[in-house]
Formats: structure tokens, C-alpha cells, sequence
């Protein structure tokens, strides 16, 4: 499709460069590839033309391309205020979950888009003396169950939710991590249907408002009875200052990635499912700083992310294991700082890559989805 907030640019067969938002403002937050090889966008729509409910906070808009970027399907929320969902998640009957938390009422959020993106149902959760900001952050489905975890930290947050009716469990008990505190950022469905919850933990003597920087990301795997079966962290490693991204690649190992407490550089971690460290450092070649959103594996070539350069220009960078890149492809060549920037970074059967970036446009942001060679 083609408008004023959708234009293509042609490119050699099997990639492309897609706009979205055009005259009116787009927002990206994060991208997913679908089971039928396209891909699902969660973003914050303002004043969008086929938006019936405009709020000048923005409404989620959740949309949906095939593999060659043409739009299938878009879903504007309905709610008032500020945007709700912190991320999306595609349950294996190809629904979609979103998952949030309405700031103004202290709630978690649960909404169910049937595949074709119709609204469902929507429930909500809200967590007994918690006065401030609560919200659901990851959801993930594991056989017939469908997990979800909080934001919190004092407690275990994580629940289960019934995909056909919304009912959301009391809170499931898990094994703590022994000595720390841990609050969940992504849940895993593991290659083996088990269920991983990776996080950022901070050891139980130290304070994380004055000892900010002894906090790490830990790895929890548990069985199908949710016993702990392998514990993982870096915490005093002074390595992670936050996860920006986590995942299992396909060799059955989990990759993060996220910001470092002491440079400006990606700060990696890559764990054997046994729970053995293979990586744990900065990638430190070249001029780069910070900017990945996303981690991504290939057998042959090794890991890449998205770095921006002493120029700002951002590029796809291929390192090895020992941390030390070796080949750069340029995604957009800008002059000046936040020009662009990396929502998300996935990585194709067919040895190409997906990006999502917000662009500025106008005065406004629009989103780029391009679809190029690693």
C-alpha cells in the first residue's frame, strides 16, 4: 500500500525499505516476525488517518506487513491517555497478546487481537499496595500455558492467563535466585517447551538506588513443573547497567544485550543452556557507541547488532565471540546526533536482516522498516 503514510522504495528482489506515518506522526517501539514469515509492529500512533479515536498522547497502534513490507492489518487502541502496551507477543494460533499497564490508574494491562487484529478482550490486574507505575512487561506461550511477568521486584511476578477469557492466576511461586533480588524483562519459550526468565538482579546487600552499578542480568531456566534447573548472572560484574534485549538463539544458547555501566559501548552476554558463560564483555573495536535495541546470530558468520559510529551514522556490525568486530554495513548515513534510531533488529532464514528505526520527519518521527542483506 501506498499513501501518505505508507511509501516504498524499490530495491533489489528480497529486500526494501518501507515508511510509515508520513504526513502524520509514528512512534516505533518494537517489531516480531510472525509465523507466516511477515512481521508485527507495536507503535504509537498520533492523528494516523485511519486512527478514529486521535489522542494527543498517542494511541498504541499495533500493524501487521507481509515478508515484502505491505501493510495486512492495523489495530489503534481505543483507550484514553497515553499509550499502554510495552510489548507484543504471537500465541501459536497466530492471536496477538500486548501487554502494558495504564499509568494513570497503577494497572497492568492485558489486550487479545484475534489474527486478523480485531480486538478480542481485554483484561487488567492491579497489584495490592503498589502506587505507582504497575505493568505487565513480557508475555510468552509455553505448551497450552501463556505466562506473563510484572515490573516488580519484592515479589515473584509471574502469572498465567487463560488466552480464551483473559482470567489472569494468583502469583505463581518460583524459586528465587539465592542472594539477590530480580525482577523479570523477558520471558522465553525455550526450544525444549520449558519456560526462561531473564532479568536484572542485584546481590541483597547492596542498595540499587546508591549501588547502582553492582546490579547484573541473570538467566533462569526452569522445568515444566517451574523448578529452577539452571541459574545464571553477572551481577558485580559491573558489565550491564539494563537489558535492552534478550533472546535464545537457534543453537539453543541466550544472548543479552544492553547498555554498560562504564562505557559507551554494547555490553554482551551469551549463556550455554547448561548455564556456562560464554560471553561476557563489551564489544570493543571501532568507534561505536550505543544504539542496539537487538541481538541476532548466524551460524556462519557469527552475532550482529546496531551500533551508531563517532559520525552518527548507523551501522550492522558483525563481531565474533571474542567481542572484536570485523565487518560493517551501513543502514542510514546522517550527520548529526538522533537522527535516527533502532527500535528493533531481526534476523531472517534467508540471511537478511529486518530494522526498525524511528526517523524525523517534518518536526515529527516517522518509522522505517528495512529489509536488507547481512
Amino acid at each position: 500500500l501506498a499513501g501518505d503514510w505508507s511509501e516504498t522504495q524499490e530495491l533489489p528482489v528480497g529486500v526494501f525499505t518501507k515508511y510509515f506515518g508520513g504526513s502524520d506522526e509514528g512512534q516505533p517501539k518494537s517489531i516480531i516476525r510472525s509465523r507466516d514469515g511477515g512481521y508485527i509492529v507495536l507503535a504509537t500512533a498520533f492523528n494516523h488517518p485511519q486512527d478514529s479515536n486521535h489522542d494527543s498522547l498517542g494511541n498504541d497502534w499495533i500493524f501487521k506487513i507481509d515478508s515484502q513490507g505491505e501493510i495486512v492489518w492495523n489495530y489503534f487502541s481505543d483507550e484514553k491517555g497515553a499509550p499502554t502496551t510495552r510489548s507484543i507477543v504471537e500465541l501459536d494460533d497466530g492471536s496477538i497478546l500486548a501487554v502494558g499497564g495504564v499509568k494513570s490508574e497503577n494497572k497492568a494491562l492485558v489486550k487479545k487481537l484475534d489474527e486478523s487484529g480485531k480486538h478480542e478482550w481485554s483484561a487488567n490486574r492491579i497489584a495490592p499496595g503498589v502506587e505507582h507505575d504497575y505493568a505487565f512487561i513480557s508475555a510468552v506461550q509455553v505448551q497450552d500455558k501463556v505466562y506473563l511477568a510484572d515490573d516488580l521486584s519484592a515479589t515473584s511476578g509471574l502469572f498465567t492467563i487463560s488466552a480464551a477469557t483473559g482470567e489472569i492466576s494468583q502469583e505463581l511461586n518460583i524459586p528465587d535466585i539465592e542472594g539477590h533480588s530480580s525482577s523479570i524483562q523477558k520471558l522465553i519459550k525455550n526450544q525444549d517447551n520449558t519456560l526462561t526468565a531473564i532479568g536484572f538482579a542485584y546481590p541483597e546487600t547492596s542498595d540499587p538506588q546508591r549501588d547502582y552499578y553492582d546490579g547484573g542480568s541473570y538467566v533462569q531456566v526452569f522445568d515444566s513443573e517451574l523448578n529452577s534447573i539452571m541459574t545464571w548472572h553477572n551481577t558485580l560484574d559491573y558489565l550491564h547497567a539494563n537489558i535492552s534485549y534478550a533472546t535464545q538463539f537457534e543453537n539453543g544458547n541466550y544472548g543479552i544485550i544492553g547498555q554498560s555501566g562504564t562505557s559507551v559501548k554494547p555490553a554482551v552476554s551469551v549463556v550455554s543452556p547448561e548455564g556456562h558463560e560464554l560471553i561476557n564483555g563489551l564489544v570493543n573495536e571501532g568507534n561505536y557507541y550505543y544504539e542496539s535495541r537487538a541481538l541476532i546470530y548466524n551460524e556462519e558468520n557469527g552475532m550482529y547488532t546496531t551500533v551508531a559510529n563517532i559520525n552518527d551514522a548507523l551501522n550492522l556490525v558483525e563481531f565474533s565471540s571474542s567481542l572484536i568486530s570485523y565487518e560493517k554495513k551501513l543502514i542510514n548515513e546522517v550527520n548529526y546526533w538522533g537522527s535516527h534510531s533502532v527500535r528493533g533488529l531481526i534476523g531472517n532464514p534467508d540471511n537478511t536482516v529486518t530494522v526498525l528505526q524511528r526517523q524525523p520527519y517534518g518536526g515529527k518521527y516517522r518509522i522505517i522498516i528495512k529489509k536488507m542483506a547481512q
